[in-house]
């Protein structure tokens, strides 16, 4: 199961299609040449249900039919997008942004083909995270191992100087110590997976911006039981009341396993609801090129395995600066 997708996706969204006002400033500055780019800190809040999230309450579970206990956290949360424009218009780009549901940092190379019309791309290196080494070990406690991942991303935007926009993602997966998968070859957790996505923005006058997407993935990991075909799209909703930018997203899709799964004698499928509100104040208290950036959001998974249900709900603030 994915980790924590609605805030990552949220995010990835925003970094996608960016507040009008950035839009705005990247017009602005197309035919400039030299440095440009955004960077935010602050921190968010997450209350999370689920039994692949590494936390002290879920070590130990008596059976896998348990309910997980929700968990509260804190933690800080940075965004970087840093470009160097040459006279040709190519952009050299560096970032630390959330990509994949992860903090990533990222490396790569943008290039005009047409007056809309870019080619853009980039390598991935995500922060490692924790994981299980066995998420169903029962009567004792779980240990704590991490998962490294790493991959390439094409995009293609404005598709023939049209409002259509795609791209391409390759990701390697690799779980240190995946004692799970030793123990049944099937539940291998490394892999490779494929993502592909579609989206078109429809600009609503100069203060408004729809932008529906979707986005198919095959994730073809070692373990046959956790291979699978997943399907998403939704819907984002941009706004500008200067000095006020609002953006909505809702996101609705699942995916369907390969194989019966040898612990619960059945194929995994399961569904992903999710919501998001976030709110821009540009220039508070007169302050030129910096942003407040504010939001809540939610989302909910349920499987037809019970195991694999997870809940979670979020908030964030950060303040950020456009240069």
């Amino acid at each position: 199961m994915k980790h924590w997708k609605t805030l990552f996706v949220a995010a990835s969204l925003l970094l996608a299609t960016g507040p009008l006002a950035a839009h705005e400033h990247d017009s602005e500055d197309q035919a400039q040449t030299g440095f440009s780019g955004m960077v935010e800190a602050g921190g968010q809040w997450m209350n999370i249900s689920s039994h692949t999230h590494t936390d002290k309450k879920n070590r130990t579970i008596r059976a896998l039919t348990d309910h997980p206990q929700d968990v509260n956290q804190m933690e800080p949360l940075m965004l970087l997008d840093l470009r160097y424009t040459f006279a040709d218009q190519t952009q050299l780009r560096l970032g630390y942004v959330w990509e994949e549901e992860e903090p990533t940092l990222t490396l790569g190379l943008a290039r005009p083909i047409s007056e809309k019309s870019r080619l853009a791309f980039a390598l991935l290196y995500f922060e490692p995270r924790d994981v299980w080494k066995d998420p169903y070990l029962t009567d004792r406690p779980k240990e704590e191992s991490h998962a490294d991942k790493y991959g390439v991303k094409l995009q293609y935007e404005n598709i023939l100087d049209s409002h259509f926009s795609c791209s391409y993602r390759f990701l390697i997966k690799d779980v240190t110590e995946d004692q799970i998968g030793q123990r049944i070859s099937g539940l291998k957790r490394d892999g490779r997976v494929h993502t592909a996505e579609l989206a078109y923005s429809l600009e609503l006058g100069r203060d408004q911006l729809l932008r529906p997407f979707i986005e198919v993935t095959r994730a073809d990991m070692a373990g046959g039981m956790n291979r699978y075909h997943g399907l998403r799209g939704g819907l984002a909703y941009i706004k500008n009341l200067e000095p006020f930018e609002f953006q909505l997203m809702a996101a609705a899709g699942g995916n369907r396993y390969d194989h019966t799964h040898v612990l619960f004698t059945k194929k995994r499928e399961e569904h992903t609801l999710s919501a998001m509100a976030m709110a821009f104040w540009n220039g508070p208290l007169g302050l030129r090129n910096s942003f407040v950036h504010l939001g809540a959001g939610l989302e909910k998974t349920n499987a037809n395995i019970d195991f694999y249900d997870e809940d979670a709900y979020f908030s964030f603030m950060g303040l950020g600066y456009r240069f």
